[in-house]
C-alpha cells in the first residue's frame, strides 16, 4: 500500500507542478477553455496510469472507485483551486464560463482515463503502460486525420472533448453539441467498464471484448458527420447543395441564397484570379479547385469551424469563403492552393510550415489590402515603429506575437520585395525549403537591411493615427478574458436584438467591467440609447473614450461620440469631435462620413438627426435628396454600404454613371465603388465606363494601382467572360 500511495502522490505532485506552470503562461493563466483543454489531457493520463497501477483484478470495479474516490477528487480539485486562485488574484475575469469548460471538458476525463486504464489493465498482462500510452496518443492524434482528409478545422475528441479549430475563434462556449458529445464519451467509458466486468466474470472473452470496442468505435467514426461531430465532403455538399462548374473550379453554395447574376460573377472572379495567379507564379500544371461559399457565418461555424475567417486547404485543393465578402480574400486563398505545386510537407505549404512564408507569399501575390498595395502598409509601419524584425519574423516564433495585420503585411511586403528584385523562381525555392543565404548569397539580416532601405525610400506619410487604425490591435496572447468577453458580448447582442435593452445593458456592463473591450462599450451605449437615455450614453462614452486612445477603436468612438452630441442637439460639441477626426485623418472613410455630416448640418441639426436616427431606407432617401441637383461624392460609398433593394442599387448605378465627373480623390473613389457595384449587377459596360472615369484623377499612386487593376479585371470580364464555360446545377 505504501508503494501505491507514493506513486499516487508522485502523480499529484506532477499535476500540481504543471498547473502552477500554467499560471504563468498566456491563455492558460485563468480558469478558461485553454486551461481546461490542457488539464483534460493531463488528467486523462494521470487517472489512467493511476488506475493501471492500483487496480486489483481481485476487486470489483465499483469497489475500486469507492476506495479511490479521494484520490480522484484530488486530481480534479488541485487544478481547479490553482486556476481559481490565479483568476481571482491576478485578473478580473469571471470564472462562470471557465467553470463550465472545466466541468464539461475536464471533469469527465477522470472517469474516462481510469475506465480506459482499467480496461487495458484487464485485457493485457504485460506492457500495460505502453499500450495505454500508445493508444491514448493515437486518440489524441486522430483529429489530424480528420483535419487532413475532411473539410473542417474543428475536432471532437474522446480525451480533450472539443477543439474549435486551427484558427483562433474567441467566441466559444459550451453548447448542446459539446454536451451531447461528452455524454457519448461517458457512455463509452461505461461500456468499457461493463465489458471489463463481463471479462472478470468469465462471461466474455478478451478477444471478443476488444472486438466489440473496435466495432463500436468504427461505427461511431462513420456516424460522426451525421451526429454533428465532424464534417466530411458529403455532409458539406448536402448543406451547400448548389454547384457551379467551370474549367478550374467546382463551386458549392447554398441553393437559392445567391441570385443568378451573382453566381455568374462569383464564377468569373474565380477564373480571373486563377489565370492571374498562374501567370504570376509561372505555374505549368492545371489544377481543379473546390470552393465552398457560405452565406451564413453560423452555418460556416458549424460545418467548418470558423464563422468569419476565409481559409484554404492546399493539400485538398479546397478553399472556404463567405458570401458576399469573398472578393476580399479569394485571391489570397487561391494562392495558398496553387502554391501547393512547389509546396512541401504533407500539407503542401511552405517548408517547415513556416507561417511567415505561407502567409507572406499569399500576401505578396495578392498585393492588395484595403485597396492599397502592401508596400504602402510596410512603409507606414516602418515610419511609425509598427514592425517586426524580418529575421525574427521568418526564423523565430514572433509571427503571432503581434497584431496579425502587422505580421501578414510585413511578411508579404518582404516576400514581394525579393520577388521583384530576384524573380519568382528563387522565391519559390525559398518556399520549397532552400535557405535565403543559399539562394540569394546574402543572409536574412543583409536582405532585411536592403529591404528596409527600399521601403524607407517610399513616399508615405508619417501618420501615427493611420498606423494605429491598421495596427493598433492586440494579439490574442495579450487580451484579457478573451473567450468570456466574446461569448458574453454575443449573448448581450442577442438581448439587444430582441429589444431587451435593460438586460442587454447589464450584460454589456458586466463584460466591460472586466475586459474594457470596445464592443462591450458600444453595446452599453446602444442599449442606453434604445432606452431613450441619450444623456447617460453621452456621459458614458465621454468618460471612457480616453481608455481607447492608443487603440484602433478610438476613431470610431470619436465618431459615435460626435453623433451622440448631434442627437442631443449639441452640434457645436459634435463638430469638435468631427474636426478632431479630420485632423487625425486615420482613413478616408472617416473623411467621407464627416463631410456628409457637415453637409447635412448646413441644412439644420434636424436633418442630420433624421439621417442618424433613420433606418437604411430613410438614410437612402436623405442621400438621394442630397444628390438631386449635384453629386455629393463623399456620400456614394456610404450609400452603397446601406442594405438596399436591388432596384434601388440599379437606379443609383445608372443615374450616377451618367452624371459623374472625376476631379479629385472623392469623385475617383466614388466612380471606383460604383464600377464594382455595376459589376455585381452584371452591368459590365457601365462598370467599364466608371472604371475608366475613376482613373482621371491619379494623385495617389498607391490607390491608382488598385484603379488600374480594377479596369484590367473589368476589361477581362467584357472581353473574355463569354468564353468561360459555366454550368449551374441547382
Amino acid at each position: 500500500m505504501k508503494l501505491k500511495f507514493s506513486f499516487k502522490n508522485l502523480l499529484l505532485f506532477i499535476l500540481f507542478s504543471i498547473n502552477l506552470l500554467l499560471v504563468f503562461l498566456p491563455l492558460t493563466n485563468i480558469l478558461g477553455y485553454e486551461f481546461s483543454l490542457v488539464n483534460s489531457i493531463l488528467i486523462f493520463f494521470i487517472s489512467g496510469f493511476a488506475s493501471i497501477k492500483v487496480f486489483s483484478k481481485n476487486n470489483g470495479i465499483i469497489e475500486f472507485f469507492s476506495r479511490e474516490k479521494l484520490f480522484f477528487g484530488q486530481i480534479l480539485i488541485i487544478p481547479f483551486i490553482v486556476s481559481l486562485v490565479s483568476t481571482v488574484l491576478f485578473s478580473y475575469c469571471p470564472f462562470t464560463d471557465g467553470s463550465l469548460f472545466y466541468l464539461t471538458l475536464t471533469v469527465p476525463t477522470v472517469f474516462l482515463g481510469s475506465s480506459f486504464g482499467i480496461f487495458i489493465s484487464y485485457h493485457s498482462s504485460r506492457l500495460k503502460y505502453l499500450i495505454f500510452t500508445l493508444v491514448s496518443l493515437l486518440i489524441l492524434c486522430y483529429p489530424l486525420i480528420e483535419f487532413y482528409f475532411n473539410p473542417q478545422i474543428y475536432f471532437y475528441n474522446f480525451i480533450f472533448g472539443f477543439l474549435p479549430g486551427t484558427i483562433y475563434d474567441e467566441d466559444l462556449s459550451i453548447n448542446r453539441i459539446i454536451l451531447s458529445y461528452r455524454l457519448f464519451c461517458l457512455a463509452f467509458a461505461i461500456t468499457l467498464l461493463l465489458l471489463t466486468q463481463l471479462v472478470y466474470t468469465k462471461k466474455l472473452g478478451k478477444t471478443k471484448s476488444i472486438s466489440i470496442v473496435v466495432v463500436v468505435l468504427s461505427f461511431f467514426v462513420l456516424l460522426k458527420p451525421s451526429l454533428g461531430f465532424s464534417t466530411d465532403n458529403s455532409k458539406i455538399k448536402s448543406e451547400l447543395n448548389g454547384l457551379i462548374n467551370t474549367e478550374h473550379f467546382d463551386i458549392y453554395y447554398q441553393d437559392k441564397s445567391i441570385d443568378s447574376i451573382s453566381k455568374k460573377i462569383l464564377a468569373l472572379r474565380h477564373e480571373y484570379f486563377y489565370e492571374e495567379i498562374k501567370e504570376q507564379l509561372e505555374l505549368k500544371y492545371e489544377v481543379k479547385i473546390t470552393s465552398y461559399v457560405f452565406t451564413k457565418s453560423q452555418q460556416k461555424r458549424l460545418l467548418f469551424g470558423s464563422g468569419n475567417a476565409d481559409v484554404a486547404k492546399p493539400w485538398l485543393k479546397q478553399i472556404y469563403l463567405n458570401f458576399p465578402t469573398y472578393n476580399s480574400s479569394l485571391k489570397h486563398e487561391l494562392v495558398h492552393v496553387m502554391a501547393a505545386e512547389f509546396g512541401t510537407t504533407p500539407f503542401q505549404v511552405a517548408s517547415g510550415i513556416n507561417p511567415a512564408l505561407i502567409e507572406g507569399f499569399a500576401m505578396a501575390i495578392e498585393d492588395d489590402y484595403d485597396n492599397l498595395p502592401i508596400h504602402y502598409f510596410a512603409a507606414l509601419g516602418l515610419k511609425t515603429k509598427f514592425k517586426h524584425q524580418i529575421k525574427n519574423l521568418f526564423e523565430g516564433f514572433t509571427f503571432f506575437s503581434k497584431y496579425p495585420t502587422i505580421s501578414y503585411l510585413q511578411a508579404g511586403s518582404f516576400i514581394q520585395y525579393i520577388i521583384d528584385k530576384y524573380g519568382i523562381n528563387k522565391a519559390k525555392e525559398i518556399y520549397s525549403g532552400s535557405s535565403f543565404e543559399s539562394i540569394y548569397l546574402k543572409n536574412l539580416k543583409e536582405l532585411e537591411n536592403d529591404y528596409e532601405n527600399y521601403i524607407d525610400s517610399m513616399d508615405v506619410e508619417n501618420n501615427n493615427h493611420k498606423a494605429m487604425l491598421y495596427f493598433g490591435g492586440q494579439p490574442i496572447f495579450k487580451k484579457f478574458c478573451a473567450r468570456s468577453a466574446a461569448s458574453q458580448t454575443r449573448k448581450a447582442a442577442t438581448l439587444l436584438w430582441n429589444k431587451e435593452y435593460e438586460l442587454a445593458y447589464a450584460k454589456y456592463k458586466d463584460v466591460y467591467e472586466y475586459s474594457n473591450t470596445y464592443y462591450s462599450l458600444i453595446g452599453m451605449v446602444n442599449s442606453l440609447f434604445e432606452q431613450k437615455k441619450e444623456k447617460e450614453a453621452d456621459i458614458l462614452i465621454s468618460n471612457e473614450l480616453y481608455k481607447f486612445r492608443e487603440t484602433r477603436y478610438f476613431y470610431n468612438l470619436e465618431l459615435v461620440a460626435g453623433d451622440l452630441k448631434v442627437k442631443l442637439d449639441d452640434s457645436l460639441e459634435a463638430l469638435r469631435y468631427y474636426d478632431s477626426l479630420l485632423v487625425q485623418n486615420p482613413h478616408h472613410v472617416y473623411k467621407f462620413n464627416i463631410a456628409l455630416r457637415k453637409q447635412l448640418l448646413l441644412e439644420g441639426t434636424e436633418k442630420l438627426q433624421s439621417f442618424l436616427l433613420g433606418d437604411d431606407k430613410r438614410k437612402l432617401e436623405i442621400l438621394l435628396s442630397l444628390n438631386k441637383d449635384e453629386i455629393f461624392y463623399e456620400s456614394i460609398p456610404i450609400m452603397l454600404n446601406l442594405k438596399i433593394e436591388k432596384a434601388d442599387l440599379e437606379k443609383i448605378v445608372n443615374e450616377f454613371s451618367n452624371k459623374i465627373e472625376v476631379t479629385n480623390f472623392s469623385s475617383s473613389y466614388g466612380a471606383f465603388v460604383l464600377s464594382d457595384a455595376a459589376v455585381n449587377l452584371g452591368e459590365l459596360e457601365i462598370a467599364k465606363k466608371l472604371a475608366v472615369l475613376s482613373l482621371q484623377f491619379q494623385d495617389n499612386k498607391f490607390f491608382t494601382k488598385k484603379l488600374i487593376e480594377n479596369l484590367k479585371f473589368i476589361n477581362w470580364l467584357v472581353n473574355s467572360s463569354d468564353e468561360i464555360k459555366i454550368e449551374f446545377h441547382d
